[in-house]
């Protein structure tokens, strides 16, 4: 019986890899430059497999890494991945864990770089640096539980003022000359709290104008007292939460503390548990970060919104008066 020897064998998996990474490389490339959003695609699940998939297995016999066999174990790896990515895509759809995915895989595909790395002998291994990634980490988590604390009290505020307006609105219903301008002004709120965080800033004045027109509309036919008084604190209250956020430099601080300390558990942590590390640190530290990010503007309905302020009071009140007015 006639058996290949180990170097016909290598040649012949070495040109079917050549050939399957060409065909991925034409395919990223072609992806790439027809993406009207070519930023988006780069970051995207899909653009960062087809990314790992093609180019480092270039890059590899340009430096001349394709003889470790560590490297040439990883690049199998990711075309592996890249063939079955289209079933993954079908499997993970929306959520956080969809959007915060291909940092992980990226994370992944730099440490599996880095492993190879560290097979050369110029490659510096840092040790005993788990003390100072301990500190680091904890301090990160105290920068995102204080973000995490700070907007999850923010969302249950906005909820429950939402609620007091709606009480008020209701006990200020028996006078029937005011419900027009009432059932108009709630239309109106809502809208303008299921707007967009920039369209809902510029609008903000024109709330703030027309809640003063319907207060002097209240005034008119004598509707006072400490309901109407705890309304106008209520609204105001209610229109600043809805377009303040957290001040751009606690994000971008944050944002990059985040890279920096999951470049370092790439970097600091060798071998297989740097591998395992590096990808549960982006899945787990990315989501947290997105989450928080999104629970700053918890009024944002739309589509890539994972926690969104319910205003179901507000909602069921301006149905159920929109059509007794009409």
């Amino acid at each position: 019986m006639y058996f290949l020897n180990d170097d016909i064998y290598d040649d012949q998996i070495q040109l079917i890899e050549i050939t399957i990474s060409s065909i991925f490389l034409i395919e990223f490339l072609y992806r790439f430059f027809s993406s009207k959003n070519k930023i988006n695609y780069i970051f995207s699940f899909s653009g960062v497999v087809d990314f790992l998939s093609s180019v480092p297995y270039f890059i590899g016999i340009a430096f001349g890494f394709y003889g470790n066999t560590s490297w040439a174990k990883i690049l199998r790896l990711i075309i592996i991945i890249r063939v079955f990515k289209s079933f993954a895509l079908n499997r993970i759809n929306g959520g956080i864990f969809s959007k915060v995915l291909p940092y992980g895989v990226l994370a992944l595909g730099l440490k599996l770089i880095v492993l190879s790395l560290e097979k050369q002998s110029w490659w510096v291994v840092v040790g005993q640096f788990n003390i100072v990634l301990g500190v680091i980490g904890f301090s990160l988590a105290v920068l995102m539980g204080a973000k995490l604390s700070v907007v999850n009290g923010k969302l249950y505020a906005i909820e429950d003022t939402i609620c007091r307006i709606v009480g008020s609105m209701r006990d200020m219903w028996y006078e029937e000359q005011i419900q027009n301008e009432l059932v108009t002004w709630s239309l109106q709120l809502e809208k303008f709290l299921k707007k967009n965080y920039e369209n809902r800033k510029q609008s903000s004045n024109q709330l703030r104008l027309l809640t003063d027109n319907l207060e002097d509309t209240l005034e008119k036919y004598n509707v006072g007292g400490p309901n109407t008084a705890g309304f106008h604190r209520d609204v105001a209250y209610l229109v600043h939460r809805a377009t303040v956020i957290t001040p751009p430099a606690y994000n971008q601080f944050l944002m990059t503390i985040t890279v920096l300390y999951i470049m370092a558990l790439i970097l600091g942590i060798p071998g297989g548990m740097g591998l395992i590390s590096s990808f549960l640190s982006a899945v787990v530290l990315g989501g947290v970060y997105f989450l928080v990010e999104d629970l700053d503007d918890p009024l944002g309905n739309h589509a890539d919104s994972f926690i969104d302020a319910r205003l179901d009071a507000l909602e069921y009140w301006n149905k159920s008066k929109e059509e007794l007015i009409h």
